[in-house]
């Protein structure tokens, strides 16, 4: 009954159904406090945000021992666990594999980048099944929820949070979460897109799901380039790319569909008025002959979805008794699959304050600025990666220095990461302390990635050729001193002067094969 709602009071109000909002509502009703979800729609609900990279599974391993919670563990354990413990409906990502496309041309295998290993493998995660699951957990431990419920009104006040829905539910709160996304209401309330800073990256995106995309291999000879393993696919081209992102690619799976979008600078192509989104998509596909090869069956089983502008972000994320989750905060594009390790830093950030805000009836903005700054810091090192990355696509070569800048931090990161997980207090890494994005990324990143960042701007405003640009990469690249401890093991040696060199693309580690290559100063035998 809607009455039972009407005039209760909870210590946390969360704002939408999706996984930020949820997560963070599993762990503090575990923990015991009075939580509500309201929601506009109902379960199972369309997401995108599907592809997960390694530090997003070790960030849910840190959530799930933290706080004792098994079913956010298995979220980090691999597609195995989830297929025993949640749906059998998700993919397995063991690699990035980016590939350049030139217009009119079949692909080149020589411009094609790998990065994976073989230690972890990481989710294609049907948000649908998921955001349910981690839903039906919060409600487990002792949540409640009101789906099917939109805001109306919206009041924060010194003493407390009041909110109204559109079927006359008045509910009070002592904090509230907005994890509804670009459009949540607190956004709205306060005004919070106004006076936030500029962001640099400018893209616009179109997706849907589809049936009927067959691996990528198939579309090609038997044992042309390198290892093409199950994984997140990119085609890329001067000004955009398409994700490809299976649900079905597993022995046995159960679920055909295929994420699939397209995601446009709007500097190189801009909106075409009277055009829709799959005449757009369409289009593009016919542009380069082996992308044609490899959606030429493809048939939507979803409305299509237009974004025309992914970017946004917040003048504040956190007030003295509010918060937003990451998509409510900000956004800057699917590139690198950054969405959902935003979402769960978020969430860890948020949670030991807050419940320390709760247990002392304190509620102060000063508080919660660990959220807003991380948050902040991410956006920041997101935009600069994706600024650098369109910038980076009018160029194979420009492209495949600028990528490292990326995959050198994930990689590192893995490893730091890794290490403190799996040897706490005793770990011989120690946090960064003035980090850009992530206090677990290698020292020295800041400034490295600083210096590439000046070069690739130079290159979008014209002060430099891209020509030298590439040189001018490699020569910060060259420099750089990090370290990879992902294997101690002198046979898995090599890693960094592979991540180094121009003509190393398939750079998947823990493959026997690709470090003695390494450790011998060889580049990849299929670049001829």
């Amino acid at each position: 009954m809607l009455t039972s709602f009407s005039g209760k009071t909870y210590d946390v109000i969360v704002l939408g159904s999706g996984i930020s909002g949820t997560l963070a509502a599993v762990i503090l009703a575990k923990k015991g406090y009075r939580v509500l979800i309201i929601d506009g729609a109902s379960h199972p609900k369309f997401a995108v945000g599907e592809s997960t990279t390694p530090n997003t599974s070790q960030m849910f391993e840190l959530l799930g021992k933290r706080y004792g919670i098994p079913e956010i563990s298995v979220l980090a354990h691999g597609p195995e666990a989830i297929r025993k413990h949640i749906t059998t409906s998700c993919g397995v990502k063991q690699a990035f594999v980016f590939l350049y496309h030139d217009e009119g041309k079949p692909l080149d295998l020589a411009k094609s980048n790998v990065f994976g290993n073989v230690w972890r493998d990481e989710n294609h995660l049907f948000r649908q099944d998921i955001d349910a699951h981690l839903f039906r957990t919060a409600l487990r431990y002792g949540a409640e929820a009101l789906e099917e419920h939109r805001v109306k009104t919206l009041d924060i006040g010194d003493s407390g949070v009041e909110v109204v829905t559109d079927r006359g539910v008045k509910v009070s709160g002592r904090f509230l979460i907005d994890g509804c996304g670009p459009r949540g209401p607190l956004v709205d309330s306060l005004g919070l897109r106004e006076g936030a800073e500029p962001l640099k990256s400018d893209s616009r995106s179109i997706f849907t799901h589809f049936v009927d995309i067959p691996e990528f291999k198939e579309c090609l000879e038997p044992g042309e380039g390198p290892q093409w393993l199950p994984g997140t696919y990119h085609h890329l081209f001067h000004g955009g790319w398409f994700w490809v992102i299976p649900f079905n690619n597993w022995k046995g799976a159960t679920n055909p569909a295929i994420s699939v979008g397209l995601t446009l600078d709007n500097r190189v192509h801009p909106r075409r008025e009277g055009v829709t989104p799959e005449e757009e998509f369409r289009s593009h596909v016919a542009r380069f002959p082996t992308v044609a090869k490899h959606f030429a069956n493809a048939k939507p089983i979803r409305p299509w979805v237009s974004v025309p502008k992914c970017q946004y972000s917040s003048r504040q994320v956190v007030g003295d008794r509010w918060c937003l989750m990451a998509h409510s905060a900000g956004f800057i594009d699917a590139l690198y699959s950054s969405g959902l390790v935003m979402t769960v830093s978020t969430v860890q950030q948020l949670i030991e304050p807050l419940c320390r805000a709760l247990d002392s009836d304190r509620f102060s903005r000063a508080d919660f600025l660990c959220v807003e700054e991380d948050m902040q810091r991410r956006l920041r090192f997101t935009d600069m990666l994706v600024f650098g990355s369109y910038t980076s696509l009018r160029d194979f070569e420009l492209w495949n220095a600028w990528v490292r800048i990326w995959g050198i931090w994930l990689v590192v990161l893995e490893s730091n990461l890794g290490s403190h997980l799996l040897m706490g207090e005793y770990s011989k890494v120690r946090p960064n302390r003035d980090p850009i994005a992530s206090v677990h990324e290698p020292e020295g990143y800041k400034p490295f990635i600083e210096a590439a960042y000046r070069v690739i701007e130079d290159v979008a405003e014209g002060r430099r050729t891209t020509a030298d640009g590439v040189e001018a990469l490699w020569r910060i690249i060259g420099e750089y001193d990090f370290e990879i401890r992902l294997r101690p093991e002198p046979e898995f040696a090599g890693t960094e002067w592979a991540m180094k060199s121009r003509r190393s693309r398939d750079l998947f580690l823990g493959t026997p094969a690709n470090h003695v290559r390494w450790q011998q100063r060889k580049t990849d035998p299929w670049l001829g």
